[in-house]
């Protein structure tokens, strides 16, 4: 058996036949607490490495490219399956939140594509980890008939039917296996650009000394396969030459950290998390954001300097998506860590190989082609977010930031 969540119990008996098709074989029942706005105090129990267990974190989208078929109720007046009610009160501003409707049909689909991998829901239970009356974010615990290994998971991860609940609903489905690694991870990973930062820090050095258009070419270039990496960071190095290097300090005051950046690297440290940033710019502006935010590594690539001008040229090992992954094993095998209890953060191709090999690899606002690989995404306002995967709720959040 799964561990107990503090959560409301959703019985299926309780929901309407025209809501609920979910194929349930009843076993022991997650404690529920009277009042569906308030969650059990029950304890955690430690949950076993082995158990078929698993957690799917529901995401409202707060950043997307369009907003249909919401996940919200826009009428109020709704009637909710019984034990998904929500508060009467009026719906917020823009109407948008996870609807009961939605988490119904959720179970719907998560029942039929387990029965594609030869697996079934024994149990479940759910709780809201925002606010109960109109959550953005609802966490599922799915006590499974047959676990399949890792393969169960990924299969789950990029099945079709959750790829298209996603789009129709407009929500990130976070799928883990339900270990105690995954509500206490040891080292989150980094990318900078996109991802620690708004910022793209070459576009900004392209517009610092007047080579926008050059830079523009390479990146095209490189978007249509027809350099790689390393050739296109070259390329940029070459453009540097002869700038002067108090350039990189110049770019701090228009360099903006992603909203909620501050607050993560906060909570990530009173938890005792150790951090990194691993990007493919250059290490003046990596190693200061690093320090700024209090991250404990930092690595990028390193330009020549000669009397206080760039040369155009690279020194040492270059930070490429190889480098990114070796760099998160180096550093849990120094610090004692399980890869199961690494994260990784990232938004572009270069970031996959690392995403790939951390415990949990987490696409930020990502390109498609890295949120079809990735097996996580969030597409959101505030990286702060990212403590919701870990099963925070957000007064732990609240006081893990105060």
């Amino acid at each position: 058996m799964c561990s107990n969540f503090p959560s409301q119990h959703v019985d299926s008996q309780a929901l309407p036949e025209q809501q609920m098709s979910v194929k349930i074989t009843k076993t022991e029942k997650f404690e529920s607490s009277t009042d569906p706005a308030l969650p059990s105090s029950k304890k955690h129990e430690t949950p076993r490495l082995d158990s078929n267990c698993f957690v799917a974190t529901l995401m409202y989208r707060t950043k997307t490219s369009h907003q249909v078929r919401s996940s919200c109720n826009i009428d109020c007046s709704v009637s909710h399956a019984s034990d998904f009610d929500l508060a009467s009160s009026a719906c917020p501003d823009n109407g948008l939140y996870i609807s009961s409707v939605c988490l119904t049909s959720f179970l719907n689909m998560i029942s039929s594509a387990l029965e594609n991998e030869g697996s079934s829901i024994l149990d479940y239970s759910h709780k809201f980890l925002d606010k109960p009356a109109y959550p953005l974010v609802v966490e599922f615990a799915l006590h499974l008939s047959h676990d399949h290994g890792d393969r169960n998971l990924s299969n789950l991860r990029r099945h079709d039917l959750v790829h298209q609940f996603e789009r129709d609903w407009n929500l990130d489905i976070i799928i883990q296996r339900e270990t105690v690694f995954r509500r206490y991870p040891r080292l989150v990973c980094f990318d900078m650009d996109s991802t620690l930062i708004e910022e793209e820090v070459i576009d900004l050095l392209a517009a610092s000394i007047g080579v926008e258009a050059e830079v523009s070419a390479i990146t095209k270039k490189a978007m249509n396969g027809e350099i790689d990496f390393f050739a296109s960071l070259t390329s940029r190095a070459k453009l540097l030459e002869g700038v002067e290097e108090k350039v990189f300090t110049e770019l701090r005051n228009v360099i903006t950290p992603t909203q909620g950046v501050r607050d993560l690297i906060k909570a990530l440290k009173r938890l005792g998390v150790r951090t990194a940033v691993f990007s493919g710019g250059f290490l003046p502006v990596v190693s200061w954001l690093a320090q700024e935010l209090g991250i404990d590594y930092a690595y990028a690539n390193i330009l020549s300097v000669s009397n206080h001008r760039l040369t155009g040229e690279l020194e040492g090992d270059v930070v490429d998506a190889k480098r990114k992954r070796d760099l998160l094993y180096e550093i849990a095998e120094k610090e004692g860590i399980a890869i199961n209890q690494t994260v990784a953060v990232g938004d572009g191709a270069n970031d996959l190989m690392m995403l790939e090999a951390a415990g949990l690899g987490i696409a930020w606002n990502a390109k498609p082609i890295v949120q079809e690989q990735a097996n996580a995404k969030l597409n959101g306002d505030s990286l702060l977010d990212l403590l919701y995967f870990f099963g925070f709720a957000v007064e732990e959040i609240n006081s893990l930031i105060s």
